[in-house]
């Protein structure tokens, strides 16, 4: 039997025709005693299984069935024959309970017989579509088939060619049954439209039919068996002929087919080193590893290696073919991104001095470019253009040209710099300086060369040259005063508000096209697409075309368009749409950037009317009283709106044209168009409420300390962004390797050397702990690159020239690499510290940060891979991030809700969101969350069942638990929808019962068994005191607020008899027992539900015996010099309990009758009145003593009418002639009141 591991009620499937009169039914399986007495369940073979009483299982129903038979969908119990025992499951988190039936499985919990029945453990019967039983028919049937025709192969005895069309012809139908094909006479190996199926694919791993598949891919190759040893049948996979190829090719489509299923991907990713040995014969091995791992990047990083990579490079080089450069180009990729971990595999790879005889080299010669293999000579890329369309060979050898295009530019995607810009010291082939940017431009828009090759090079441009650094914030919400410009034109309008950085890799690498990063730069290549979109109307659908497009969305998006040129992109854009309506690529260029590099426009010209109309001095005092009436206010709208005239309608014209396209591609069957299309269309009616939102938002700095920081913030900004784009030149590099030789005697770095350099300022390395941390690294790593190293760290954090700092960074990149960790400790440090003004969170710059998109690029580093076993920095770094992420939303709900968006569960999620995994995001999390009732009451249910997940099989650390609390209260008040989705979730699929052993249960002997010493701290090392406390403290918040539903739901997990047990016993600290009194309170005594366990009379006299000796303990304490941790639980908890225990509610009786504890409560009250009059003192603790207070009188008060005698100390409280801060408040009152009635009175 097969157990799940989450599942607490399994089902065993039975058909239809076997659901009547079963009262016994027959298991291979059998069960094995051991010396406790107990039975497990283990597989047995019988030859007569049906006369074998050790194989007898009889079926109990769960309910008194009307005669013999068992029904459908009933539950049923097992109970063995043989031994008369009773089958369960035991405790899924017991390790030794768990069986794996490989890797990548999540565990099956071993089944157990034993004497007594648990009527909760049941099976549930449940009838199966005849459709099933005749899959797993087929599915058995192909099974034994395959493995009958391995055995023949193994036997020795002749393959006849009969038995492989056989073999041949099943395959075929294991391909239309994984398929759904229902047109048989189709070729098996040309099915491309079909829509898996998931059942199936599992049932072919299940039933071990992929198993057999494998084996028979290799068992030609091994040793046969016959009377004595033989040879294999064949010695390579080079022997294969014809006919047996196609037996290959058959298996290896199967295998291809059946592999979309996640499980199924898992269990082909293990035998990837089977596949390898036969790849490069035509047997589409290749075809198949790739196409299973392109869809999966977890299984791309586990399994995908140096050797894996290594083989295809040797494929590459002994078959010189297009499409094995496609293999490579395949595995950087995934799902359409890049995956940096097999990316930098096949950079070190691939553009490594042993592997550069797999790549053409690029020369430009006489103005004209040449290429060829490397050692022969090079060939005019033209002529071979024109020679291709009629030589075969000259075809193969340029399409071989266009494939390594294609593979240098997904090795590039996505700023891939070991490919773009690689150190020197790495001795990778540099990309950059072979295919230089003049050269790309210059073939690209050759007309001479087919649009493929073209279109391979207008690609390579994008990821190469292009794509450096970061996207452009289309909107600028902070805003330097200074840098307002008194008028504003579209065509001197520029998308930065202050002078960039620029690249300083362009530069290094001596790129004369893109030395200087401006618009003027890239004006020849802006030209060339720009001319070529204006000719693309009756092309719209060309790869070139779409690379085209690409390529100016990039050049938009990253800056190299000023607004006039981007108005008339998007015009000509608008036209190519326009002629071709089926041009879904081209439409997707109209996405919200040009709308937002809009509106960022109108805001600039907002701000400069403004400026104009009320100027004020540096430090933002206007010059004179600001008098905005409904004149103005035209004004404000007539220079925004109707001074462009029709230049900001993005059409050239009215708009008209824009709102048909629009509406045109609202009817497009291509459903991301269609989104994108309504986004647009939606915006376009909405752009005066986005102006009005965009003008509260602005954040206007003016005063000096508000510019230097905003300036910081941006060079901060730059730093972090440009190593984390780079982050695989620094996290991944050798922390042994040096430059400097060893044996070189050099003085140690000293403060005086950074003193000489500026660097101990605000703006470089402020505190020692960090000072440290780059001598240490100087020291030990670049201790001959000391004065170099300090010049650089200068230009980069002290030097007011951008360019410079750009340049300095690089070339640290390059020789100090190390020296990135420092860096961005103290960045993140210095963030932090921003967030914060007199240790309370400082909203001014808290805003700035959000503004600045600081929060994005923190997400970005956080996404980062590293080495966790060797790598001790970077944990700390990531640390730091999440220490900024909580102080930047820290008290600031708008900052909260932007991080909230960024929120992901998914297990692949993309770069640059926020996961949900370890301790330090929950804690993150929890800022997100906290005292924040909008995003609290919103929660998805996803997220709170992927936290529980968390808490039952990864992790027990309180803060998960602290999560789930910060959303099911808020401000002391609670949040019903909140308290409904986390109860539910905690209490479903037996999730309770694994917390409640997890945090009950699993320390209850360590709760209690600890010497007196160690409970008297406040929470002992491995947390367990602060974890159970804080258990029931969630349900105690789950429960709040007289929530039905809720309360039901915990009751019925944690049980009076355990509260009580916990609560009086003598060991139970009091951290533990306030948070067990207020999920009893919660749950069982404040509620409308009938909650009878609460009032038994043995429990109530325990409970109120353990509060009586807790006061008296208390008074004790209070009496002496030492501090007390019992005074809050008593005057608080405890008080509020006997309240609720004994004052009858509004039309409701009380709910303990005082009567029946009539001593109990005398003495209590007596305790609490000694306790209220001696030791307890008002001016200390006044809250504590108006609660006692409080609590005194109401008892008091109620014995009264109860007719309860108390002595006469309680009756009697001592007088006090000093009045309270209350009196005094309503004595003011009173004499306002009087004041003022005589005032009306007199007038």
């Amino acid at each position: 039997l097969r157990w799940p591991a989450d599942v607490q009620v399994s089902a065993f499937i039975l058909p239809d025709d076997l659901l009547q009169n079963v009262h016994r039914y027959l298991f291979t399986e059998s069960t094995e005693e051991c010396s406790s007495g107990t039975y497990f369940l283990v597989p047995v073979k019988s030859d007569f299984p049906e006369a074998d009483r050790k194989l007898l299982f009889s079926l109990d129903p769960g309910i008194m069935p009307m005669n013999k038979d068992v029904p459908s969908k009933s539950y049923v119990r097992l109970q063995h024959e043989a031994t008369n025992t009773w089958v369960h499951a035991t405790s899924a988190t017991e390790k030794q309970n768990l069986y794996y039936s490989s890797k990548n499985e999540k565990g099956w919990v071993r089944v157990i017989c034993e004497n007594n029945r648990v009527d909760k453990e049941t099976f549930a019967l449940l009838p199966v579509h005849p459709n099933e039983v005749r899959d797993l028919d087929f599915a058995n049937d192909a099974c034994r088939a395959l493995r009958n025709f391995i055995r023949h192969i193994k036997s020795g005895d002749p393959v006849t060619k009969e038995s492989i069309n056989v073999t041949i012809q099943l395959l075929t139908e294991c391909i239309y049954f994984v398929t759904n094909t229902k047109n048989h006479m189709m070729d098996p190996l040309q099915i491309s439209d079909f829509t898996p199926s998931r059942d199936r694919q599992k049932l072919l791993r299940e039933q071990e039919v992929l198993d057999q598949v494998f084996q028979l891919l290799k068992a030609p190759f091994m040793p046969r068996q016959g009377l004595t040893e033989i040879g294999p049948l064949l010695s390579s996979p080079s022997e294969l002929g014809e006919t047996r190829n196609e037996v290959f090719k058959t298996m290896f489509h199967l295998l291809r087919y059946g592999f979309s299923y996640r499980k199924n991907q898992e269990f082909l990713a293990e035998k990837f080193g089977q596949i390898q040995e036969q790849i490069g014969f035509d047997l589409l091995a290749e075809d198949t590893m790739t196409a299973v791992l392109h869809n999966n990047p977890k299984l791309l990083e586990k399994y995908v290696k140096t050797p894996h990579v290594e083989r295809f490079v040797e494929l590459v080089r002994n078959n010189r073919l297009g499409k094995f450069l496609d293999y490579l180009a395949d595995l950087c990729v995934c799902r359409g991104e890049a995956n940096k971990k097999v990316q930098e595999l096949i950079c070190n790879s691939v553009l490594s001095e042993k592997h550069r005889d797999i790549l053409m080299e690029t020369k430009l010669i006489d103005d004209e470019v040449h290429i060829g293999w490397m050692g022969q000579p090079l060939r005019k890329l033209v002529d071979l253009a024109y020679s291709s369309r009629k030589n075969p060979s000259d075809a193969e050898f340029l399409d071989y040209y266009r494939h390594q295009l294609d593979l240098l530019a997904q090795m590039c995607q996505e700023q891939q710099y070991l490919a773009i810009d690689p150190p020197p010291e790495r001795k990778l082939l540099n990309i950059s300086q072979q295919l230089p940017a003049d050269l790309v431009l210059r073939c690209m828009s050759d007309s001479r060369l087919p649009c493929e090759v073209r279109a391979s090079f207008a690609r390579l441009m994008l990821h190469l040259h292009v794509v450096r650094g970061s996207p452009l914030s289309a909107i600028r919400h902070a805003r330097l005063w200074t840098d307002i410009t008194n008028e504003v034109k579209v065509q001197s309008y520029k998308t930065t508000s202050v002078e960039g950085y620029s690249d300083g890799g362009r530069a290094r690498v001596g790129d004369q096209f893109a030395t200087d990063v401006s618009f003027e730069a890239f004006s020849s290549l802006i030209g060339c697409v720009n001319l070529f979109l204006c000719e693309a109307l009756a092309d719209a659908l060309s790869s070139l075309s779409f690379q085209m497009v690409t390529l100016a969305k990039a050049l938009a998006q990253f800056g190299y368009y000023t607004f006039d040129n981007l108005l008339t992109l998007t015009e000509n854009l608008l036209h190519i749409v326009d002629n071709s309506p089926h041009s879904a690529q081209t439409g997707g260029f109209l996405d919200s950037f040009v709308m937002d590099v809009r509106r960022d426009y109108r805001i600039t010209m907002a701000l400069s009317w403004f400026k104009l109309n009320f100027p004020c001095d540096e430090d933002g005092v206007l010059n004179h009283t600001a008098n905005i009436n409904e004149r103005m206010a035209h004004e404000l709208y007539e220079a925004i709106y109707q001074s462009s005239g029709h230049e900001l309608h993005l059409d050239g014209g009215d708009g008209q044209l824009l709102l048909a396209i629009l509406m045109q591609m609202t009817m497009s069957d291509y459903p991301p168009l269609t989104s994108i299309a309504l986004k647009v269309l939606f915006r376009h009616f909405t752009q005066y409420q986005e102006l009005l939102e965009d003008l509260k938002q602005v954040q206007l700095l003016v005063s000096s300390d508000d510019v230097e920081n905003y300036r910081q913030v941006d060079r901060d900004l730059f730093i972090l962004k440009n190593l984390t784009e780079k982050s695989e030149l620094w996290v991944h590099g050798d922390r042994h390797h040096s430059i400097d030789a060893k044996d070189q005697e050099h003085d140690k770095t000293t403060k005086m050397d950074f003193e000489e350099h500026s660097l101990i300022t605000s703006k470089g390395f402020a505190t020692d702990e960090i000072l440290k941390a780059v001598v240490d690294i100087i020291d030990e790593h670049y201790m001959g690159s000391r004065k170099d190293c300090l010049r650089l760290l200068n230009q980069l954090l002290i030097s007011e020239d951008r360019n410079l700092a750009a340049i300095a960074l690089q070339e640290l990149s390059d020789r100090t690499p190390l020296i990135a960790y420092p860096l961005i400790r103290q960045i993140l440090v210095r963030l932090k510290k921003l967030c914060y003004k007199k240790d309370r969170p400082d909203s001014m710059n808290q805003q700035l940060l959000k503004n600045m998109r600081v929060y994005e690029v923190v997400l970005e580093f956080l996404s980062i891979p590293y080495d966790k076993k060797n790598d001790f920095e970077m944990p700390r770094l990531i640390t730091l991030s999440h220490e900024f992420l909580r102080s930047f939303c820290k008290g600031n709900k708008e900052n909260q809700s932007r991080l909230h968006k960024f929120i992901s569960i998914e297990k692949d999620a993309k770069e640059g969101t926020l996961k949900v995994e370890t301790v330090e995001e929950a804690a993150t999390l929890v800022a997100i969350f906290r005292n924040n009732r909008e995003l609290a009451s919103n929660v998805s249910e996803d997220l709170i069942a992927h936290i529980v997940n968390l808490i039952e099989h990864k992790s027990r650390n309180a803060v998960f638990l602290e999560l789930l609390q910060s959303l099911v209260c808020i401000y002391d008040k609670e949040i019903e929808t909140s308290q409904d989705k986390v109860a539910t979730e905690v209490t479903a699929r037996g999730c309770a019962a694994s917390l409640f052993r997890v945090f009950i249960l699993s320390n209850a002997q360590q709760l209690f068994s600890l010497p007196r010493r160690d409970r008297t701290r406040p929470f002992p090392s491995g947390r367990i005191f602060y974890d159970h406390s804080n258990y029931f403290r969630l349900l105690a918040l789950c429960t709040r607020g007289k929530n039905g539903s809720t309360e039901l739901k915990c009751a019925s997990e944690i049980p009076m008899d355990h509260i009580v047990r916990v609560v009086t016993s003598p060991s139970c600290l009091v951290e533990v027992k306030t948070a067990y009194f207020q999920f009893l309170l919660h749950c069982y005594i404040d509620t409308d539900a009938e909650m009878k366990d609460a009032y038994k009379a043995e429990y109530v006299d325990s409970l109120l015996h353990n509060m009586l000796l807790d006061v008296q303990k208390l008074h004790s304490e209070l009496s002496s010099p030492s501090p007390s941790t019992n005074i809050q639980y008593i005057c608080l908890t405890v008080t509020e309990i006997l309240l609720k225990f004994f004052e009858k509610p509004y039309s409701e009786s009380a709910k303990v009758d005082i009567h029946a504890h009539k001593k109990m409560f005398t003495a209590i009250l007596q305790q609490l009145s000694i306790l209220h009059a001696s030791c307890l003192k008002r001016s200390q603790s006044p809250k504590h003593w108006y609660r006692v207070d409080q609590c005194i009188k109401r008892l008091r008060k109620w014995a009264e009418e109860n007719k309860i005698s108390v002595p006469a100390s309680i009756s009697m409280p001592p007088f006090s002639s000093v009045p309270t801060v209350k009196q005094r408040w309503q004595c003011a009152a009173n004499s306002a009141r009087f004041i003022s009635q005589v005032s009306r009175t007199y007038s």
